[in-house]
């Protein structure tokens, strides 16, 4: 095949789509994945068009085709991934420092996907930290060029042209059926793993074995690339966080970029003119270093700067093109043009020997704690409590083991804790509570689950029909504790009724679908108490006071009390509404807020393992709040029928 310059600009737009959508430069969405469905279908159509060519000249040789995928994706991986542990020597705390050197490690053996599939959701909060993210998809490429030419290889010396056709769209639709079939119960598999991605790539592989048995006809398809526009703009518009990805979703990046690869074999029409637009050709050719580089400055921004606004994520965006381009014009071309290794045993050996070499470096910076010496030990002290849970709940989520006891062993549970992850984070401080009454009670959570029906994912109806289900089993169960951060759908977008709304929209809905949860919970006579939200730092307290003691930044953590009460306006409006016989509400920030500030740190220890989550450290603490609120509460709790209750903490 013939070098197209429109295929360069169709890398433009993939790169340019993933640039905008993850330094925040437009407020639509965030689907920046679309480019890399993009990228996907375009390494499909290259890499089959180069495999047949070789197949029948019978040149294919696996050795030189491994050699040049080397030459063309290595180098610059390497120096990105060497200049990133370089700054990061400089800028990341030892916890950060420690798992960039693992996710670099992942991402030199072409890993990382397998990495981020068990440990990181793609979409939770947590993402937008993880250093090395973006690479998931370089290895689910790397991964694609690796098997794939040696099946491809054995079926087209054996099978004709059109046979081949057959296999390929076979494949792709196999692997789009395990998409939709996993994308729903396995979400974090669809998406970061090569079978249900693969699909993408042989998509493009299918167009290039069209094009060779079909040539004539090609050209007579330059009208594909209006809907082909309108596909790839559709998804950016269509896509919500509901939207399970890759789902059905991709067909719109993935056909849209078929249909413009389709309408480039028409040398005088638009799409070919477009998409060979000069500046579109030379983004296209620096596009997988500026893919490579553009996160990194993402992630080294969020370290030097407190906080980063606009006009850091547009110097970010800038930089990314000049990194880029010296990238490409020192390291790219030079390796593929072969003035740098010219021969595949030089290149081979180079490769080999710096992956041997970045692998040792990460295993160093690994096994000593992410270089913690180079820190104030007290730098470590409060990296500490970001990870100080109470484990012995960590399972009790309805999508993983379910009901946890919690109190006293022995005892007939009389109360209930439900909710989100806080639920979870307050667990220690409710078992002291109940322990403290001699009672005993049962906890089930959700990660991520608004606890009002009709609200959130399927695993979060599944939460409050169990314990729906478990309140009418057991009439023991007298008090139901309803606890979240209580922000999704209130202050920000959510899914609702399925379908994805803004707050102020959601607000209307919220009310009655709460009234609807609280009637359901108290069905049974049990009373419904509404926990109100802990209150939130600026940002990560233990990051932040290591920050302070490592680097001498001085970052705030503590909020005013008043900037509460106007964060949770229509939280409390909806309490309000739902609130009367058989369901009360419980504030408990008074144990970390006084009259003006809600504190983010109590004497020189973080309160929070994040910037809202209490570490377990403070159940004690909570649990005398719980006890001092409870016994103010205008209906006292109804003690156990099994003992009496005792005097509070």
């Amino acid at each position: 095949m013939n070098y197209r310059a429109d295929i360069d600009g169709l890398r433009a737009i993939a790169v340019l789509l993933v640039l905008v959508f993850h330094f925040k430069l437009i407020s639509i969405g965030d689907a920046g994945f679309i480019g890399v469905d993009i990228f996907f279908v375009i390494s499909g159509f290259l890499i089959t068009n180069i495999l047949y060519k070789h197949v029948i000249s019978e040149t294919l040789n696996y050795g030189d085709f491994y050699a040049r995928r080397i030459r063309r994706l290595f180098p610059p991986l390497a120096v990105t991934l060497v200049g990133f542990l370089a700054i990061g020597w400089w800028f990341a705390l030892p916890d950060i420092f420690a798992e960039l050197a693992l996710e670099t490690a992942t991402s030199v053996v072409y890993g990382s996907n397998i990495y981020f599939w068990r440990n990181v959701s793609y979409f939770g909060l947590q993402a937008v930290d993880v250093p090395l993210l973006h690479t998931w998809s370089l290895a689910v490429e790397e991964q694609f060029y690796i098997i794939f030419p040696l099946i491809f290889g054995l079926l087209a010396r054996r099978l004709t042209l059109q046979l081949l056709i057959v296999a390929m769209i076979t494949v792709t639709i196999s692997s789009f059926a395990l998409n939709i079939f996993f994308v729903a119960s396995k979400p974090m598999a669809a998406f970061y793993l090569l079978p249900t991605r693969a699909w993408e790539m042989t998509l493009g592989g299918t167009i290039a074995l069209f094009a060779i048995k079909y040539p004539a006809a090609m050209p007579r398809f330059s009208w594909l690339g209006v809907p082909g526009c309108v596909a790839i703009t559709a998804a950016i518009f269509l896509y919500d966080p509901s939207v399970a990805v890759p789902g059905w979703i991709t067909l719109g990046p993935t056909l849209g970029a078929a249909m413009l690869i389709v309408a480039g074999y028409n040398q005088g029409g638009w799409t070919k003119k477009l998409m060979s637009l000069p500046f579109l050709v030379i983004i296209g050719k620096i596009s997988y270093s500026l893919y490579l580089v553009h996160w990194p400055i993402i992630i080294i921004t969020s370290w030097i700067l407190t906080d980063a606004g606009v006009l850091a994520a547009w110097i970010g965006f800038a930089l990314s093109f000049a990194i880029a381009a010296v990238m490409y014009v020192a390291i790219e071309a030079p390796v593929r043009e072969r003035r740098i290794w010219a021969t595949n045993r030089r290149l081979v050996l180079a490769y080999f020997g710096s992956s041997i070499a970045t692998l040792a470096i990460c295993a160093a910076i690994w096994f000593s704690g992410g270089a913690a010496g180079r820190f104030p030990a007290e730098v470590g002290r409060l990296l500490a409590f970001k990870n100080d849970r109470n484990e012995t709940v960590a399972d009790c989520e309805i999508s993983k083991r379910g009901f946890c006891a919690i109190g006293v062993l022995g005892v007939a549970p009389s109360a209930m804790v439900i909710g989100d992850s806080h639920a979870d984070a307050t667990a220690g401080a409710y078992d002291i509570w109940l322990k403290s009454q001699g009672r005993a009670g049962v906890l089930l959570f959700q990660h991520g689950c608004l606890p009002i029906e009709g609200t959130g994912k399927p695993a979060c109806a599944d939460m409050l029909k169990a314990a729906h289900a478990r309140l009418i089993d057991d009439d023991l169960i007298r008090d139901v504790f309803v606890i979240s951060i209580w922000r999704q759908g209130f202050n920000g977008p959510y899914p609702i009724e399925g379908r994805w709304l803004e707050p102020e929209e959601a607000q209307a809905r919220l009310i009655p679908l709460l009234a609807k949860t609280t009637a359901m919970l108290g069905s049974t006579d049990a009373r419904v108490i509404l926990v109100e939200p802990m209150n939130v730092a600026k940002r990560s307290v233990p990051e932040a006071m290591a920050r302070q003691i490592a680097f001498g930044k001085n970052l705030d953590v503590d909020r005013m009390r008043a900037e509460y009460f106007t964060d949770h306006e229509r939280l409390f409006t909806a309490f309000k509404a739902v609130e009367g016989l058989g369901v009360i509400r419980l504030s408990l920030i008074d144990a970390f807020c006084d009259d003006l500030v809600c504190h983010g740190e109590l004497d020189g220890d973080p309160i929070f393992r994040d910037n809202n989550h209490l570490h377990g450290g403070m159940a004690q603490r909570l649990a005398e709040e719980i006890a001092k609120q409870i016994l103010i509460a205008d209906t006292p709790l109804t003690s156990s029928p099994d003992t009496a209750p005792s005097p509070p903490l």
